[in-house]
C-alpha cells in the first residue's frame, strides 16, 4: 500500500520480512546496470532483507550475508555483477569508501548497493536511488515498516515495479 506519492518518491508500507524482500527483488527488476542504491534506516529495520530481495530479483543465486565485517561482498548473476556495501563500520566516510575501491567498481554491468549510505553520501554520485526504511509510525503495526524510494530515474516505472504484487 502507498501511503505517500509525488513526482520524486513515494513511501509504501511493507507488513512483513517477506514484503520487504519483495519490494527489493521487485525494484531490482525495474532498474538496470549501471546504478548506485544508497539504504539509509536503523538497525534491525531490514535493510539486508531488502538487499536479498533485490539480489533475488537480478538472479543472483549465492546466499547473501551482511557485509557487517568485511565491508563489501560480491555476487554475480548471468548479467549483473552486484557489489554490496555495509558502510556501518567504515572507517573514514567517503575516504574508507574510495579506499575500498568504489570508484573501480562502476561499470556497465554492476550495481553498487550500499547499507548505512548516509555515513557516505559525501561520494554517492547524484544518479542514485535512494531507499530508506523506517520504523512504524502513526496507525502503523510494529511489524510495518515505511519504506520510501527516491529518485531522478523513471519513477512511473519503479513505481509500478515497486507495487506488483502488493
Amino acid at each position: 500500500m502507498i501511503i505517500s506519492d509525488n513526482n520524486d518518491k513515494f513511501t509504501i508500507v511493507s507488513e512483513s520480512v517477506e514484503d520487504t524482500f519483495r519490494i527489493g527483488k521487485n525494484l531490482a527488476r525495474a532498474i538496470g546496470p549501471p546504478a548506485v542504491v544508497a539504504l539509509v534506516g536503523d538497525l534491525g529495520v531490514g535493510k539486508t532483507a531488502f538487499v536479498k530481495g533485490f539480489a533475488s530479483g537480478l538472479g543472483v543465486k549465492s546466499e547473501i550475508t551482511s557485509p557487517t565485517f568485511t565491508l563489501m561482498n560480491s555476487y554475480t548473476s548471468d548479467s549483473v555483477k552486484l557489489y554490496h556495501i555495509d558502510a556501518y563500520r567504515l572507517k573514514g566516510g567517503a575516504a574508507g569508501l574510495i579506499e575500498l575501491g568504489f570508484e573501480d567498481l562502476s561499470a556497465p554491468d554492476s550495481i553498487i548497493i550500499i547499507e548505512w549510505a548516509e555515513q557516505v553520501k559525501d561520494i554517492l554520485p547524484l544518479e542514485r536511488i535512494l531507499v530508506t526504511i523506517d520504523h512504524p509510525s502513526g496507525d502503523m503495526k510494529e511489524t510495518d515498516r515505511a519504506i520510501s524510494i527516491d529518485s531522478e530515474d523513471s519513477m512511473d516505472r519503479i513505481r509500478g515495479a515497486i507495487t506488483k504484487d502488493a
